[in-house]
């Protein structure tokens, strides 16, 4: 029997690039470019925008973890836990932290993006767009507007992004792309994207405004916006499945075959099982080249590269390479210090 050898050892993107025609990007790949899509950075923001009450902060405080998916699924179980023991009041006070927790998340991504008019993100954008030309269907989880206005920066010239129904709606009964553009997709919604009133998931044209916060705002007057903050991969894929725009891409991504780049995502089971099943299940997707932040402790990259294959399993070729050496999670697009 074979045995599979884990090591730190980390390959550089130039080493394996080659024929990977469809990638799928997580939130590395935003932090990268902005420290303000942290984790930490959001949960400062929303206690000083005071939409986090306090109840909910010390429920982060106590864990000592400020990854909102996690706090989430800590806060479901506890809903669940106190039913189970006939606990109303405290089943109610979960369920409305849950809310509070879901809500402030999405407050604080408005209000931490940085604006259109950032010193520097001009070119930065222009650089994403002609890497992500190598790409023919690109995935992304990510809520933020980089991806939306890197491709905006080209005018969209070369991609698509499955908006071009009545009033930049999704047309469901017409997905049909006869030129060679490349295809742009949100499986977990975005700041950008809405459902209006009649159930219609349609794209918002604010890629000239500076400031993410009002783009937030002004969605109301359009409709809710679409953004799956689910803590539990269960229920993050319930929600996908009830949207004919989620559910057609979670379809698509479920369907690729051959290889998958997959940059700045954690593949977390907990939060992401529904990702992680879609790549395992697929028995024609066989190849994966998998990012990994190089700057953290040897036992730390033997660990994702474990769980990665044991999540995936063994039918998958898997290759692991430095993310900072990819054109897309490079740090020279870092803008924090500008």
């Amino acid at each position: 029997m074979s045995c599979l050898i884990v090591d730190e050892k980390l390959n550089s993107w130039q080493e394996i690039s080659g024929n990977w025609p469809f990638i799928l990007l997580g939130n590395g790949f935003s932090i990268n470019i902005w420290s303000g899509f942290s984790y930490n950075s959001l949960y400062d923001k929303a206690c000083e925008l005071k939409v986090l009450n306090k109840f909910s902060q010390n429920i982060f405080k106590k864990t000592n973890d400020f990854n909102f998916e996690k706090i989430l699924r800590i806060l479901y179980y506890s809903k669940m836990t106190s039913d189970v023991f006939g606990q109303e009041k405290a089943q109610t006070l979960a369920e409305n932290a849950y809310k509070n927790v879901q809500e402030a998340l999405i407050s604080a991504v408005s209000t931490s993006h940085l604006s259109r008019g950032k010193d520097g993100l001009s070119g930065v954008l222009k650089d994403i767009g002609d890497c992500l030309l190598e790409y023919k269907k690109i995935f992304t989880t990510n809520y933020d507007l980089i991806l939306y206005w890197a491709l905006s920066e080209r005018e969209f010239i070369g991609f698509k992004d499955l908006f071009w129904g009545k009033g930049g709606s999704f047309p469901i009964s017409d997905l049909s792309v006869y030129d060679n553009s490349n295809i742009v997709y949100y499986l977990h919604g975005a700041l950008h994207l809405v459902v209006d009133s009649n159930g219609v998931c349609k794209k918002l044209y604010y890629a000239a405004v500076n400031n993410a916060e009002d783009i937030y705002k002004s969605s109301g007057e359009d409709g809710f916006p679409l953004f799956i903050s689910e803590g539990k991969s269960k229920h993050k894929f319930l929600k996908i499945k009830s949207n004919n725009y989620l559910g057609h891409i979670y379809d698509e991504f479920s369907r690729l075959e051959d290889s998958l780049l997959v940059l700045g995502h954690s593949l977390s089971e907990e939060v992401d099982g529904h990702i992680i099943e879609a790549i395992k299940n697929n028995a024609s997707l066989k190849r994966l080249a998998v990012g990994i932040y190089p700057n953290q402790a040897e036992e730390e990259i033997i660990e994702f590269k474990a769980r990665t294959h044991r999540q995936l399993g063994k039918e998958k070729s898997i290759v692991f390479f430095d993310s900072a050496t990819h054109p897309l999670t490079s740090p020279t697009l870092n803008l924090d210090e500008l």
